[in-house]
């Protein structure tokens, strides 16, 4: 059943706590119950500096002993309201990080402002309030508005990872001072007419909540009914009343069950539209469980979340059944679908049910070969030099953080300064960091390290202060801002070592071990105590680039493998075009074939290098500066080879034979040969690259 009873229960502590003020919480914060274990909460580590947000936060249910520590914090503080239910939709807080006044250091003044505005019933807040409470170190929008939900559901919502099943064109990005806040909950309150905060964030928890091992309240297996508030099917009485208090649609029906409605059949995600009549619209409410489902019983409810409680004149007549089937060919269905009250709530239930992710702001993927989950927070383009690995990194980046859907290579080649000029207001804001690993990168660059720091005072010598690698200064930054994803482009992964460089954090990289996930790990960084236990947030995606020219994937470490998901960037031919009557496409083709039954499809060579060209002294141009040189990388100088590959002509490569010097036995002379890029190439060596024909001696000879 849905149950608010955490609402109550947490306003009347919030406006206790208020009241007693500072000295009144230091005293029965140490009077609370907090752990099963001896050992003092982060709450008491401040001394006397405890806050009234820390004290609240730290309720939460952040482990098995939550219904304990409300029962002890309801006793010491009084509390009349009955006790929360062992799993209420309130916000998780994370263990490690409970604190809003940063172990007694920050001055706690400036959050009781804030608190004691915030408990009532209707508080006036502004950026004077909210602004130095969000500055203080390790707290964040989420956590500070995460806690002011929780003291005061009725007027705040949490902007946090829950609006991502929410339009994204609406909540694009993380509140910075109060204004944008207070718009973004206007804005969610105007798609869920009438609804308590407390009620849209049961309703946005469910719908994608992953942790419970559920899938999304609304899917596209969604079915309509309809249901009357007139349950004893005279007219004589509304229930719509009854039906809000208790959270719950019924019927009065007391028939013989084989001639009972179907309310044995509405599942989990359903809808149920409800009325009054035949032309008056009450409310829609998803359902959460169903009291039916294990047999007919008089009175039994179908518990609902409410998302609409709008009430409005029907353009048009409902079914006048007291409960039924109103799939969207039915009046009841239609009848809500054009009045204004409830048409927006209809569409925002087809969004929800078409993507089946819950994110039905972004736009419905091409189905290709390749296509990878945006979602999938650990990726990597591998493939040959020459690929566009680094080229895609920009396109991909935008595609993560502003969910725009796999984007074409046309589209990427029509807007890719568009698409650059994105990019880089992502890496500006902080949102993309980009980083290039090499064989020296090390544990220190990566997580953290210890630096040297002046001594403070002006003492003579220095300190070694811990300091965050990239890796952690970004998830911290996307920590606290889960609205949104944040990317770091790990260029040439392969090119360091990997359990070297990120050490313990290989195992937190897995998706089902991230802050929040069924399994999340906190991992004890060396330099940072254990007090600072580290975890990657759900919404940082790492981007790695991979150049199988260095390493094959087969010889990449298995841990790595297994975590990431590898898309392979193949050479493209068909994106080369023919340039001076040179076949580009085939050329390009036939240099390929050759190089992987010489060697390998490691080692290939890539389109975009030849991208670029538009006349045939380009194309000799880079053949003259990077293809030749590569190839003969590729097969350690063996030129033989490398003119294997070019057509085994002096088209591109001269072969002379060197003269042995005197003096050496017959026998001990072996055929030595000079090998020269030619500073031309021959005027048909293309064709015959491609032909595999050797060239005429008439031709040699005019080369």
């Amino acid at each position: 059943m849905v149950d608010y009873s955490w609402v109550p229960w947490f306003t009347e502590l919030a406006r206790k706590i208020a009241e007693g003020g500072k000295a009144e919480l230091v005293k029965k914060a140490k009077q609370v119950t907090w752990f099963h274990s001896s050992d003092d909460p982060p709450i008491l580590r401040g001394g006397d500096n405890v806050d009234p947000f820390s004290f609240i936060y730290s309720l939460t249910p952040i482990s098995n002993s939550f219904t304990q520590r409300l029962e002890s914090a309801g006793t010491v503080y009084a509390v009349q309201a009955a006790l929360p239910p062992r799993d209420p939709c309130i916000p998780r807080a994370n263990p490690t990080n409970t604190l809003f006044n940063d172990m007694g250091k920050q001055e706690p003044d400036i959050l009781w402002d804030l608190f004691i505005e915030a408990v009532e019933d209707e508080p006036e807040i502004d950026d004077r309030l909210f602004s130095p409470v969000l500055r203080i170190n390790n707290v964040g929008v989420v956590k500070l508005t995460q806690t002011l939900f929780i003291i005061n559901a009725t007027h705040f919502l949490p902007a946090d990872t829950s609006n991502k099943v929410l339009p994204r064109s609406e909540f694009q990005k993380q509140p910075e001072n109060y204004e944008e806040y207070a718009a973004r909950v206007d804005a969610i309150k105007a798609l869920f007419p009438n609804c308590k905060p407390y009620e849209i964030n049961t309703f946005l928890d469910m719908q994608g909540r992953q942790a419970a091992a559920q899938e999304p309240l609304i899917t596209n297996k969604t079915s309509y009914f309809q249901v009357s508030t007139s349950i004893d099917g005279d007219g004589s009485e509304d229930y719509w009343a009854e039906f809000v208090k208790e959270n719950a649609v019924r019927t009065g029906y007391k028939g013989p069950p084989d001639r009972a409605y179907p309310v044995s059949e509405p599942n989990r995600g359903d809808v149920v539209l409800v009325r009054y009549g035949v032309t008056n619209g009450r409310g829609i409410g998803v359902v959460e469980t169903n009291g039916y489902s294990a047999g007919w019983r008089e009175n039994q409810r179908i518990s609902v979340c409410w998302i609409n409680k709008q009430e409005a004149p029907l353009n048009g007549q409902t079914d006048r059944r007291g409960f039924g089937y109103a799939g969207k060919e039915s009046e009841s269905y239609e009848a809500f679908r054009q009045t204004d009250g409830y048409s927006e709530t209809l569409n925002l239930i087809d969004r929800l049910a078409h993507d089946g992710k819950a994110d039905p702001g972004r736009p419905a993927k091409p189905q290709d070969d390749v296509e990878i989950r945006l979602s999938s927070v650990n990726q990597i383009l591998y493939g040959p030099p020459g690929t566009g690995k680094t080229y895609l990194t920009a396109p991909r980046c935008v595609e993560i953080c502003d969910r725009t859907g796999r984007l074409t290579d046309d589209q990427i080649r029509e807007r890719y300064a568009e698409i650059r000029k994105r990019y880089q207001e992502l890496v500006g804001c902080g949102r993309v960091e980009f980083v290039t690993f090499h064989q020296s990168y090390g544990y220190e660059e990566f997580v953290e390290g210890l630096r040297p720091a002046p001594n403070e005072g002006g003492q003579a010598g220095f300190r070694l202060v811990s300091t965050p690698g990239v890796l952690k200064r970004i998830a911290e930054r996307a920590r606290g801002d889960l609205e949104n994803a944040y990317v770091l482009v790990i260029d040439e992964i392969n090119r360091a070592n990997i359990s070297k460089v990120m050490g313990e954090l290989i195992t937190l990289l897995e998706e089902d071990k991230r802050e929040g996930a069924p399994n999340e790990v906190a991992a004890t960084l060396p330099h940072s105590g254990d007090e600072q236990k580290f975890t990657l947030p759900p919404n940082l995606h790492i981007l790695g680039t991979m150049n199988t020219a260095d390493r094959s994937i087969a010889l990449i470490d298995t841990a790595l493998r297994r975590r990431f998901q590898f898309e392979e960037m193949a050479p493209k031919p068909e994106l080369l075009s023919v340039v001076d009557g040179i076949d580009l496409p085939a050329v390009l083709k036939t240099i390929n074939e050759r190089l992987e039954y010489l060697i390998d499809r490691d080692h290939l060579i890539g389109h975009a290098w030849l991208m670029n060209a538009s006349t045939k002294a380009d194309v000799a141009d880079i053949f003259r500066r990077k293809i030749i040189p590569l190839v003969a990388e590729y097969f350690y100088d063996d030129w033989r080879q490398v003119r294997a590959v070019l057509g085994d002509t002096d088209d591109f490569v001269r072969r002379e034979r060197l003269s042995p010097p005197p003096g050496l036995d017959e026998e001990d002379v072996d055929e030595r040969f000079r090998w020269t890029v030619r500073d031309d190439f021959a005027p048909d060596a293309y064709r015959r690259l491609i032909s595999g024909q050797s060239a005429s001696p008439e031709a040699d000879a005019d080369a």
